[in-house]
């Protein structure tokens, strides 16, 4: 059976669901000791225009598989660095949580990723970045680099 519209079961979009990848197009200053929303200014790519504002709402109902990164630059005795994938404006999952010493030559890099379920219609996704050290840090810009991506892998 061949079929050139939307496959659907039970009246729900059962297969290509939205998909995307943002990254950060601009260092963003990161003041110590609070969540600050991170900014992904260009994308990649978003199949169903569900991304803005650094901002993803899934408009089909499934379960959608997370991923973000974000360097932010540092030096040895920076503090926590942490990333956190938020939910309708709440945390959802906190990512690796880095500290101390930095990977490279004055930087940091951290990772969120998980699996979370979206309603189709109002439920958003976002990621916050914070830094516990006692002067302000920046992102580090490049699609290869800082990056918010998600798709749909299974409809609800």
């Amino acid at each position: 059976l061949l079929s050139t519209g939307q496959l659907q079961i039970n009246a729900k979009k059962a297969v290509n669901g939205p998909a995307f990848r943002a990254y950060v197009d601009t260092g963003q200053t990161i003041t110590s000791g609070s969540q600050q929303k991170v900014v992904f200014g260009t994308e990649n790519f978003d199949t169903d225009s569900c991304f803005a504002s650094s901002k993803f709402t899934p408009t089909v109902e499934g379960y959608y598989q997370f991923n973000a990164t974000v360097r932010i630059a540092g030096s040895s005795g920076t503090g926590e660095v942490m990333l956190v994938l938020y939910k309708n404006g709440s945390e959802y999952a906190r990512g690796t949580n880095e500290g101390g010493t930095e990977q490279g030559l004055n930087w940091y890099s951290m990772q969120v990723s998980d699996i979370a379920y979206a309603n189709g219609s109002t439920d958003y996704f976002e990621v916050y970045i914070q830094q516990t050290s006692s002067s302000s840090h920046d992102t580090t810009a490049g699609s290869t680099i800082s990056y918010f991506s998600g798709c749909m892998i299974r409809g609800a």
